[in-house]
């Protein structure tokens, strides 16, 4: 489903998404897997890495720390 959003490749999709990210690394930081989840966040901004609109709706939804 997320996958889906970033492949419609608007910015309103891209907003979507990053809110079920968010959801979804709650739910990992529940079941104690932040490993799990820094590694599949990972390798998901390595796959989207040309896709600049998508990684500031992770970095303003704060997906993406910003040092």
């Amino acid at each position: 489903m997320i996958g889906d959003l970033i492949e419609m490749k608007n910015r309103s999709s891209y907003k979507q998404a990053a809110r079920l990210l968010k959801k979804l690394r709650t739910v990992y930081k529940k079941m104690k897997l932040v490993p799990e989840w820094e590694e599949f966040f990972g390798k998901l901004l390595v796959r989207t890495k040309r896709l600049r609109a998508f990684h500031e709706e992770c970095t303003r939804s704060k997906l993406i720390e910003v040092e």
